[in-house]
């Protein structure tokens, strides 16, 4: 009885050894999103003329301001303090890009008209005079509706999660040995 107790004592120190990581590696996951915003205003129309108006006045639009997501990075780190150190270089020429792609978009309304006109000059070659300039009006259309005033560019606060993920155990020796001699030799 005694052989047969120690013999499922051991069997079950051995499946659980299987079953159980030796160690444990815990980091932080940190992440942030940057984003930027942007005001839409649309072009001042005039307002039709009245007899004995001001023939300057014109009709006020209303503005929209849009939130564009712009990039979400995500680092690891030993400790959350070092994720969020390390976030702030990344995050801040993060966000002068994010600027910068803010202006180049919609503060550069010719910019955007002369690339939508690169890249259709070969079509806009085989058009009769009617569909190129209806073309023109439209590029000039879509690139105006994209035109206004860059805001701000934010970064979220930066969170850190985290992650525990079982460590490899160490070869021995000879696995080490055994694994190198399968790789294929350069000639």
């Amino acid at each position: 009885m005694d052989l047969k107790r120690c013999y499922l004592a051991s069997l079950l120190i051995v499946l659980l050894s299987f079953f159980t990581p030796l160690s444990v590696s815990a980091e932080f996951e940190c992440e942030s999103k940057v984003s930027y915003s942007w005001e839409y205003t649309p072009p001042a129309m005039p307002q039709p003329q009245k007899p004995g108006k001001n023939s300057d006045a014109v009709i006020k639009v209303k503005k929209e301001k849009f939130t564009v997501p712009y990039v979400t990075r995500r680092l690891r780190s030993a400790t959350a303090e070092e994720g969020k150190q390390k976030f702030r270089a990344v995050l801040d020429r993060d966000i002068e890009e994010a600027m910068s792609e803010c202006r180049e978009t919609h503060e550069n309304l010719s910019g955007c008209v002369s690339a939508k006109f690169l890249s259709m000059g070969n079509v806009m070659r085989q058009l009769g005079f009617q569909a190129r300039k209806e073309l023109e009006t439209s590029i000039s259309r879509d690139c105006s509706m994209m035109t206004g005033r860059c805001l701000e560019a934010t970064a979220s606060e930066v969170t850190c999660v985290e992650v525990i993920q079982p460590m490899e155990e160490k070869k021995s020796e000879g696995e080490e040995e055994a694994a190198k001699d399968k790789k294929p030799k350069k000639k």
